[in-house]
């Protein structure tokens, strides 16, 4: 199957873009700033939404689809990088709700790079801590608006991005890409024992890229169009090289992007320098379209 493009993207970007999963035909794109669309795939449509509540400068959006609802992270710039909240999107209103921020001035952990659901209630975040490439995972609870922090952490790594986040089937696993001694590593965070772990590298590069049982990346192996992308099963741990074939021309970055097992979303620059394009991979998912986070259709 070729690479298809979709559509010029609606708007001048904001630093960086990012995807959803894709959800039936469609699929959600937001950047650092106020800019969140979505696409239809059948048709090309891009669909302007009602903007995030704070800006997304110099953070990783994570844009997530959980039962109906899209979630990112919220509240970017100042100081220090990463975001300060979690806020949540409602088609059916097109209105957003937020997280409170995150509240733990006292250890510094307070900037969210990547987060995941074990429940549709329960939220278990990777969690920087102010100036130091040193992470920890934190749970918030969205019922009660609560963040709970615990005594471990990661320590200071050579590299440690916390590039999305997984979990496996039981819940008591929590992982993360790019994440070690070097891009390739992803770390893991075991919830009942409060201990982390880190991977040997692949040589790989781990994407921004929401899916709640797997971590994609891609290998940065030259030329550009030859770069292929994979995953890993967090449940099992497996890795999946060339998922897919060599990606859209003039691809400058594959950094983020979005998937479901039958398609993939990936961005491109124009070659005259316009407004990135969306490409697509892979058949038209059915209407009848099973929720990758709960596995309700």
């Amino acid at each position: 199957m070729a690479w298809q493009a979709v559509a010029d993207v609606p708007f001048a970007p904001v630093t960086t873009i990012y995807f959803s999963q894709i959800i039936g035909v469609e699929f959600y794109m937001i950047d650092r700033g106020f800019n969140f669309y979505k696409c239809n795939l059948t048709t090309g449509v891009w669909t302007h939404l009602a903007n995030p509540p704070f800006i997304g400068t110099n953070l990783y959006r994570s844009l997530a689809y959980r039962n109906g609802m899209l979630y990112c992270v919220d509240e970017g710039g100042g100081a220090q990088p990463l975001g300060r909240r979690i806020s949540w999107y409602n088609p059916a209103t097109d209105t957003w709700a937020s997280s409170a921020q995150v509240p733990f001035a006292v250890s510094q952990f307070l900037r969210i790079a990547s987060f995941v659901f074990i429940d549709d209630d329960t939220i278990w975040a990777w969690i920087k801590r102010n100036g130091m490439l040193r992470f920890k995972c934190v749970r918030y609870v969205i019922s009660t608006d609560t963040w709970t922090e615990f005594a471990n952490d990661t320590g200071v790594l050579a590299v440690n991005q916390a590039r999305s986040a997984a979990i496996n089937a039981a819940g008591t696993i929590v992982y993360c890409g790019e994440q070690g001694a070097a891009a390739g590593c992803y770390g893991s965070y075991i919830i009942a024992t409060d201990t982390y772990a880190q991977s040997v590298s692949t040589g790989s590069n781990y994407c921004f890229a929401h899916d709640p049982h797997r971590l994609w990346y891609f290998f940065p192996a030259p030329p550009i169009a030859d770069r292929r992308y994979g995953y890993l099963d967090v449940e099992t741990l497996t890795y999946h090289n060339d998922y897919w074939e060599a990606g859209p021309p003039s691809r400058t970055s594959m950094t983020s992007m979005g998937s479901d097992l039958n398609a993939i979303v990936d961005h491109s620059q124009a070659l005259a320098g316009a407004n990135p394009f969306v490409w697509w991979n892979g058949v038209i998912p059915p209407l009848a379209q099973t929720d990758p986070a709960t596995g309700v259709t």
